[in-house]
């Protein structure tokens, strides 16, 4: 009984450390789609806010991808709580999920093209008189940026973890058929 607290801080860092690991990949995106244009085609303050405006989604762009964050978070917990019985009903569950995991994946777009572009005018700030910016926006904007690389981070992790849950992998069957007797 004492041994269970700490399996769970030891789960619970395991946990922590795989969400850590997405960084590999969720720092690379957001600078391709979102820093790496800001960067190249920024040559004047108005370029700057052109490509801005064209990078980031609008506000209700945003409001509406986490409305449908709701639905997404539904299908995903039904699709891992429920087990159905009938291959029909199995096959709905599949194709809503398949459906609805895309938004997930749009809300990601969205954020990873933001934190990008917030990479990109942290470079213009620090490598040209392009754009200005206070210390304390600076500061801000890097507590943003890092605060939104890791809730992508959890969000990826939340879903490949579900995910594998959902579909786990099979071990191999280790007896194989002669082609002849096939």
């Amino acid at each position: 009984m004492d041994r269970s607290p700490k399996k769970n801080l030891i789960k619970i860092r395991c946990e922590i450390l795989e969400i850590l690991r997405k960084l590999k990949t969720e720092i690379p995106l957001p600078l391709l789609q979102g820093a790496i244009p800001v960067i190249l085609f920024s040559n004047t303050e108005d370029d700057v806010d052109a490509i801005l405006g064209s990078l980031l989604a609008g506000g209700q762009l945003i409001k509406y991808s986490c409305y449908l964050l709701a639905p997404y978070a539904v299908v995903l917990i039904a699709r891992f709580a429920l087990r159905l019985s009938f291959d029909s009903s199995r096959e709905k569950l599949e194709y809503i999920h398949d459906l609805i995991s895309e938004v997930g994946n749009w809300f990601l777009t969205i954020s990873r093209t933001a934190v990008g572009a917030a990479m990109g005018c942290l470079a213009l700030v620090h490598t040209t008189d392009i754009i200005t910016a206070t210390p304390s926006e600076i500061v801000r904007t890097y507590y943003n940026v890092t605060s939104l690389l890791l809730l992508n981070c959890a969000l990826v992790f939340f879903k490949d973890h579900v995910f594998n849950k959902i579909n786990p992998k099979r071990p191999q069957n280790p007896y194989k058929i002669n082609k002849y007797l096939r």
